[in-house]
């Protein structure tokens, strides 16, 4: 029979019936007991009523939970649900780790301790707290500058463990820079207190988000996760897991440079695993690191020997919550920490369509991907996953998720989230819908946003359709509304304004002063990688947005491919950002065109000069060869060849003629837009994928040209309709050679002021093939059998 100390409990199959000693339950308490044994208590205890009594009474040094709960002080109704739900967060680590956290939480409600200056910070107000410390507002007294300040709570001083993970994270955060990424600016200690400042970001994390909007669209979701995709394959490559991705480590905010109109920060690298032995001796290895809801599998074993792809797992469940509302694996009613466990190692992948009908079978798929239960079967980089995601990203607009009277509004219950019907936004092909907010109404087409916005209190914009009046826009009112697709008038309540024009809209003002406008927004910025598909569809969108059409020809016969803005990588650290967009030859410029040039201007090229020539490459020499020029280089050469042997002074020259006889600017793209041009969004290595094999059907070179051009247009185009474009003739471009390109962001390069060389990008019929990343560089006053050219155009 068990006695009163040694209480049994009869229980299913594989689960201990005898109940454990009261030390043995003070060193669990403690959390002092061997990783394998503290499961063991722990799923005792989920179903020993005595034992979950006796862990109260027992001698833990006062650190067990009930106790802690107890010491609470008495919350508001508006502070119960938050604390809540950090209750519920901190069931995911040991008993030793809760205890702490609660500490932490009683002060950071009181925020004694801290002091009002640490170093040369002005501490402010407390903007939130986490599981390793509490985030203030902070200003630099010298600088004026605000950034946000973390800080280890002060009941935490003297846990020599706390420490060390505080130490890492500065650590951590202090090696990464990246725009996805919240920057470490300085760390140090004043006062007793260790502290880590960091750049104050604006806007909100996604748990917030997803509690002021409910469940997302898809283009936003998989936006937001795209981004977070991009941040965490740069801390993969710098040999760090962060291993607790989830919506509150998310911030997103504000970025009219980014074609989503948002951007998306991860935050609290604190659980990063650095690949340093100092780091694995740093956290005790019977705590679970991380939160449950978002922890893969293996994370649960060990989280010291887990690598990036449990962050994959992580941003599956974070995207599945996004689209849905709720984590993947959780239930109502709640669960215990063991049933999540569980859950996660051995659950079925719930169908991601079934609870999300927008979202496309492809992306169903996805998302059972991530939230495999082998990381073998998840994607190999955060890299990939980013690039499989850019397809469902199509016209993402964050910034409505932004919107200041969401930001305003009291926050709201899960209850009366559960009801809120889900907001849809983005473009919808040949349709209309508008969204009346603060007095502005954004109409969405498949042309672009049109807006129409007022700030004055006592105009009135009405919108009519046949007359017949089919909304009212003022600042008194606060609702939404949608337009069916046809035809619309906007009228003022009062008629007597000024009108003002320009290309993308109206202002009308009254006594100087604009009080309602009527603008085009510009369609989402193109932002590689995107496939084919994406590719034209964005050349459309922005051809009609800019009122010209994808292709068109010019008086001499030359057809021309529209090129939309857009960004991309050019080379691993040099991210390229094209704001404008604009026209390329489609072919390489002929023959028969630069006879035009030379008939209508009698014009000479360079290498025609006495004793000149191009040069000639043999088996063993590189020479110049006097009368070897755009005439003679390939006598069997007709029309519509590319003309070759040309200078890159003969390539401005020409530029300069057909600028003056269309009245349009033409001229040579600069290397950036070649390039972009080129990969029509792909950053695969060649521009017709990363398959070898398919490059002959796109690209004459040395391997199936027999080393001779060929006439343009025989071989297939790439997305936006160019053609040879990394083949047949080698292309002058318009800027400076620069040896090596920055690690940088730069907006519309041109390349340096002065130098030596002009670029050259490409291939030819005379080497290659070539990856599209390749560059080269020439003289400009000299030339070669295989250099051309193809013409720039601005719309």
């Amino acid at each position: 029979m068990p006695t009163a100390m040694e209480p049994s409990l009869m229980n299913g199959p594989g689960v201990s019936t005898k109940c454990p000693q009261k030390d043995e339950l003070a060193r669990f308490s403690r959390g002092e007991l061997p990783a394998g044994r503290v499961d063991e208590v722990a799923m005792h205890l989920d179903r020993c009523s005595q034992c979950q009594s006796l862990l109260v009474a027992v001698d833990g040094t006062t650190d067990n939970l009930l106790a802690e709960l107890r010491q609470i002080p008495t919350l508001t109704a508006t502070q119960d649900d938050p604390f809540g739900a950090e209750i519920a967060e901190l069931e995911s680590n040991s008993a030793d780790w809760m205890r702490q956290a609660l500490q932490e939480r009683r002060s950071s409600l009181t925020a004694k301790g801290v002091p009002t200056r640490l170093g040369e910070y002005l501490v402010s107000s407390p903007i939130g707290s986490g599981g390793m410390g509490t985030v203030y507002r902070a200003v630099h007294v010298r600088l004026q500058k605000e950034v946000a300040l973390k800080v280890l709570s002060p009941a935490r001083f003297n846990d020599p463990r706390a420490r060390i993970r505080f130490e890492r994270e500065m650590r951590a955060v202090g090696k990464l820079s990246h725009p996805n990424i919240v920057a470490a600016t300085d760390a140090g200690e004043a006062e007793g207190v260790i502290y880590l400042v960091m750049e104050l970001v604006g806007g909100m994390d996604l748990a917030r988000v997803l509690q002021r909007h409910g469940p997302l669209p898809v283009p936003e979701a998989c936006e937001l996760m795209r981004q977070t995709a991009v941040g965490l394959d740069y801390a993969h490559s710098h040999g760090m897991v962060h291993r607790d991705v989830k919506p509150s480590n998310l911030l997103l905010s504000g970025d009219p440079n980014q074609p989503s109109r948002g951007s998306v920060k991860l935050v609290d690298l604190g659980l990063a695993l650095l690949n340093d032995v100092e780091a694995e001796s740093g956290t005790s290895t019977n705590v679970l690191i991380g939160s449950l809801d978002y922890m893969a599998p293996e994370q649960a074993n060990d989280a010291h020997k887990v690598d990036h792809r449990a962050d994959l797992y992580s941003l599956g469940c974070t995207l599945f919550e996004l689209l849905t509302g709720r984590p993947p694996f959780s239930v109502s009613g709640g669960q215990g920490r063991l049933q999540k466990i569980e859950a996660h190692a051995r659950s079925a992948i719930p169908s991601l369509k079934d609870e999300c009908p927008d979202a496309p079978p492809a992306l169903d798929a996805l998302v059972g991907r991530l939230l495999a239960k082998d990381p073998a079967r998840r994607f190999a980089t955060a890299g990939d996953l980013a690039t499989a995601l850019q397809p469902f990203c199509a016209g993402a607009d964050l910034a409505p998720l932004l919107d200041l009277q969401a930001q305003a509004a009291p926050a709201r219950t899960a209850s009366s989230i559960a009801r809120r019907p889900r907001r849809k936004w983005g473009i919808v092909a040949g349709g209309l819908a508008a969204m009346l907010a603060a007095a502005v109404i954004y109409v969405q087409t498949d042309r672009g946003t049109v807006e129409i916005s007022t700030d004055d209190q006592e105009v009135q914009v009405r919108i009519e359709r046949g007359g017949e009046l089919v909304t009212i826009l003022d600042q008194k009112q606060n609702k939404e509304v949608r337009l069916r697709s046809g035809a619309y008038e906007v009228k003022l309540g009062q008629p007597d304004e000024d009108l003002s024009l320009n290309a993308n809209g109206f202002t009308l003002t009254r006594g100087g002063r604009e009080i309602v406008t009527v603008r085009r927004r510009p369609p989402p910025m193109p932002q590689s990688p995107f496939d084919g598909d994406d590719a034209k569809a964005a050349q459309v969108r922005w051809a009609r947005y800019v009122g010209t059409t994808p292709q068109l020809k010019d008086g001499i016969g030359m057809e021309l491919r529209f090129i939309p803005p857009g960004a991309f990588s050019m080379e691993p650290g040099y991210q390229v950002k094209l704001s404008k967009p604009f026209f390329l030859g489609a072919y390489e410029v002929t023959l028969g065109q630069f006879r035009q040039f030379v008939e209508a201007t009698h014009y000479q090229s360079e290498v025609e000069m006495p004793g000149r020539g191009g040069f000639v490459i043999g088996a063993a020499e590189f020479m110049e060869v006097p009368g070897v020029n755009w005439r003679t280089a390939h006598r069997s050469a007709t029309d519509d060849y590319p003309v070759t042997c040309i200078t890159f002074n003969d390539a401005e020259r020409f530029c300069a003629w057909l600028s003056d006889r269309e009245k349009k600017t033409y001229r040579l793209p600069t290397e950036a837009e070649w390039a972009w041009a080129c990969r029509a969004g792909t950053q695969a290595q060649f521009p017709s994928g990363d398959d070898e094999q398919l490059v002959d059907q796109f690209e004459w070179h040395r391997d199936n040209s027999d080393k001779q051009p060929h006439p343009v247009g025989q071989r297939k185009p790439n997305a936006w309709g160019l053609f040879d474009i990394n083949g047949n003739a080698v292309e002058w471009c318009r800027d400076w050679h620069l040896s090596t390109l920055p690690q940088a962001v730069v907006t519309d390069p041109a390349g340096p002021a002065e130098a030596s060389m002009r670029v050259l990008r490409g291939g030819s019929f005379f080497d290659g093939p070539f990856q599209s990343s390749l560059r080269g560089c020439f003289v400009p006053n000299h030339t070669m059998t295989h250099l051309g050219f193809r013409v720039c155009r601005e719309p």
